[in-house]
């Protein structure tokens, strides 16, 4: 399976990595080239030497006393005398190297002839070494002549050549230990890493095979983590659609056979006789345009779902546009014996300009008119405010005394086919689309549509589009 692919090309990567890196610290190892023990001995005593030269230098040139350099010279090889000045004695505390055995430390004249030197206590005064002259290093003095400064010391490295075979073996059982701990975390991250991909393979198949899947567990802050929060997302969203898809095809059924059998119950009463032609036809008719209106309702979400709603805007004066939409509603309104009022336009309106439809936007008031008309009761007041929101947005809010829309609905009431009471029929309740078509539509002019309760009772819905 892919998984165990993923799983192997991981775990075989994280090994190779390993193999190389100890490999070549390995080859590094054995390239070093090992400095012979007494070589290395003399060379650590010239190291210390160049440490302490500077010092002596100063000291020659303005105190020649050898007494003097003695003193120094013994602070060398063992701790700083009390009667040095407090930048020796630093000097001396910071170049002094104990594990080098430092045993001798000598101020020699040209031919060899020990001027002062600092010697410690229990080690036996011995002779200069015939290649002295290689291993001392040359002092200036201010008179011009040449002396020479000569460490020596106790350190014995004639065996240190033996062992190298042994820090070879050291190194190399270093390295495979070092591998095998490799291996094994290398397995462990493999785990770590796979093991989320495998759960999510296997519960994309689930989705793919059932059409749902079981939320993953989700633990950590990685990438992994990240990817499996955004499964868990995109399954929800794809069974609220389904589900979603379920419902409209189910509503869409019902609002289809409603109109349907009326028409099929009034063509038989017209077949048996118990109908005239002109009552049946009547009836027909209006189901007819019943089912017209719905197929364009649906239509007109499709296109304005994937953003292909055509609107055919101009600049629309906001005052003259509302004063001639109103008298249609007042009729409606008075025919229900409810009071309708319009409220905001004596305000200064002349700037207040938007870029619209003016069919669409008829259609969004009229939609939510129609709303409030149907659940405001008889003398029930409606009102239609308007007003400027800042200096980029004219809101208009359609207020009815209706029975309001309880606090767990208001959230859906933009759904579609979505009634407060599922038991009104077309008639009564609509097909439940107008306000759905509201939030399309005002959503496709830049704006915004919200539903909420008033305080005092009834339901408030406020559409806020931009000025120009």
């Amino acid at each position: 399976m892919r998984g165990n692919q993923i799983r192997g090309q991981l775990t075989r990567s994280y090994l190779l990595v390993i193999v190389v890196t100890v490999t070549i610290i390995l080859l590094l190892f054995q390239l070093i080239p090992f400095t012979p023990g007494d070589r290395l001995a003399a060379r650590l005593a010239l190291t210390y030497g160049q440490q302490l030269a500077p010092l002596i230098q100063d000291h020659l040139n303005d105190n020649p006393n050898h007494e003097e350099t003695r003193k120094l010279l013994q602070a060398a090889v063992s701790r700083p005398e009390p009667s040095l000045n407090e930048r020796q004695a630093l000097i001396l505390q910071r170049t002094i190297l104990a594990a080098l055995q430092i045993e001798r430390v000598m101020l020699l004249s040209a031919d060899g002839e020990v001027l002062a030197e600092g010697i410690v206590a229990d080690v036996d005064p011995a002779g200069l070494p015939a290649d002295w002259e290689d291993r001392a290093i040359q002092l200036e003095t201010g008179d011009g002549a040449s002396n020479f400064l000569l460490v020596q010391t106790g350190l014995d490295l004639s065996q240190a050549g033996a062992l190298q075979p042994a820090l070879w073996r050291f190194t190399g059982g270093t390295g495979l230990f070092a591998a095998l701990i490799g291996a094994g975390l290398s397995w462990f991250l493999v785990q770590q890493i796979t093991t989320p991909l495998t759960q999510l393979r296997n519960a994309a198949v689930k989705m793919t095979e059932e059409g749902k899947a079981e939320p993953l567990e989700v633990e950590g802050e990685n990438e992994l983590a990240d990817l499996a929060r955004a499964f868990n997302r995109m399954t929800t969203t794809i069974e609220q659609q389904q589900t979603q898809r379920r419902q409209f095809v189910a509503d869409i059924a019902h609002e289809l056979r409603t109109p349907l059998t009326i028409m099929q119950v009034n063509l038989e009463g017209l077949q048996d006789g118990m109908q005239s032609v002109d009552s049946a036809g009547r009836v027909i008719s209006q189901e007819i345009q019943a089912l017209t209106r719905l197929i364009d309702d649906l239509r007109l979400l499709s296109l304005a779902d994937v953003e292909a709603l055509t609107l055919n805007q101009t600049l629309l004066e906001v005052k003259p546009w509302l004063l001639e939409l109103l008298s249609g509603w007042q009729v409606k309104a008075a025919q229900k014996e409810i009071d309708l009022r319009i409220l905001g336009l004596e305000k200064p309106t002349d700037s207040w300009k938007i870029w619209g439809d003016p069919e669409r936007l008829q259609q969004v008031l009229s939609n939510l008119m129609e709303n409030a008309l149907q659940h405001t009761p008889s003398d029930g007041t409606i009102e239609i405010e308007v007003d400027q929101r800042g200096d980029q947005e004219l809101v208009i809010s359609v207020t009815d005394t209706g029975p309001g829309i309880p606090a767990e609905m208001i959230d859906r009431v933009f759904e579609r086919f979505f009634r407060l009471d599922r038991s009104r029929s077309r008639q009564t309740g609509g097909s439940g689309l107008g306000l759905a078509i509201v939030q399309r539509l005002v959503t496709a002019h830049g704006g915004r549509v919200t539903a909420a309760n008033q305080p005092a009772g009834g339901a408030r819905f406020t559409v806020a589009l931009p000025l120009r």
